[in-house]
């Protein structure tokens, strides 16, 4: 499950970096480019916090039926661990850089050019997108 979230994720900041990309291409607004933000990211955003909800649940109720000496509390904690920092990205994604890509996908629309992303959601997402590259549960 863990290596599905963490996939999940890695495509939706694939997905975001390149229609970023074409979107600061492109002088003429698209509303192909809020559909595909609709149809072919937020899905994806919205299917790995589901999967994360469920996880940390699975989880945090196999560390409380646990005792100190079993061996699995180590892999436990381990996922755990993963699920903080896989769920700091996960909000990134699905509450900064969504809101930012929405307002800027709009005024686009509207006509409004010369609007990109702020420069340090660029940075946070492109230092993500390189996290999500490597293993992030070493069990």
């Amino acid at each position: 499950m863990a290596e599905k979230i963490q996939a999940e994720l890695l495509m939706a900041s694939e997905r975001l970096l390149s229609l970023i990309d074409t979107v600061d291409g492109r002088k003429q607004p698209s509303r192909d480019d809020i559909c595909y933000y609709n149809d072919h990211i937020w899905p994806l955003l919205l299917e790995a916090d589901d999967a994360l909800q469920t996880l940390i649940f699975s989880v945090r109720e196999g560390i409380d039926a646990c005792r100190i000496s079993e061996e699995r509390l180590n892999f436990l904690l381990e996922v755990n661990k993963f699920y903080v920092e896989i769920q700091k990205i996960a909000t990134f994604l699905s509450n900064d850089v969504n809101d930012e890509i929405e307002q800027l996908l709009e005024l686009r629309e509207r006509g409004i050019r010369g609007i990109t992303l702020k420069s340090s959601t660029l940075s946070d997402l492109q230092q993500y997108y390189s996290t999500l590259r490597m293993k992030l549960l070493k069990v």
